[in-house]
């Protein structure tokens, strides 16, 4: 069953990639638009599967209040690196000397993308203020 899955996954992975990148290219376009953000590899120019987009926030407290927004419109976002050395497991090797990768993990928030996603729920991503709450008129009813 689980290859017979993997076997149909396989047939759309060029076209989903594809799709992935148009989209991604959407948040890159948008989110340029914003001052202080980073778009991680916006300039890598090699293959890509596009499975994650990442954004980087001016600050931790920007992030939040885009993350917290977000939330309340029923939109998921994700923190796909942590900061790895804040692990209590590995609080003996701690090092002070980490101050980019805690700011990183800090400021990065990672926007919803898959192959199904429309252009116009990119958008409504991307339109959301950094700094004010959330209007609700202004969200596209697929996005509530």
């Amino acid at each position: 069953m689980r290859a017979a899955l993997g076997r149909a996954q396989l047939a759309k992975i060029e076209a989903n990639n594809a799709r992935r990148q148009a989209l991604v290219w959407i948040y890159r376009y948008n989110l340029a638009k914003l001052p202080g953000w980073i778009i991680p590899f916006a300039r890598y120019s090699g293959s890509s599967s596009y499975h994650l987009m990442v954004a980087v926030a001016p600050d931790k407290c920007t992030r939040g209040r885009v993350a917290e927004t977000l939330k309340k419109l029923h939109i998921q976002t994700s923190l796909h690196y942590p900061y790895i050395p804040g692990f209590r497991v590995f609080e003996p090797f701690r090092s002070a000397g980490l101050l980019n990768s805690r700011e990183f993990a800090e400021r990065a928030i990672t926007s919803p993308l898959y192959p199904s996603m429309t252009a116009a729920q990119v958008e409504s991503v991307c339109a959301v203020p950094p700094h004010s709450p959330p209007d609700r008129r202004q969200i596209p009813a697929d996005h509530r």
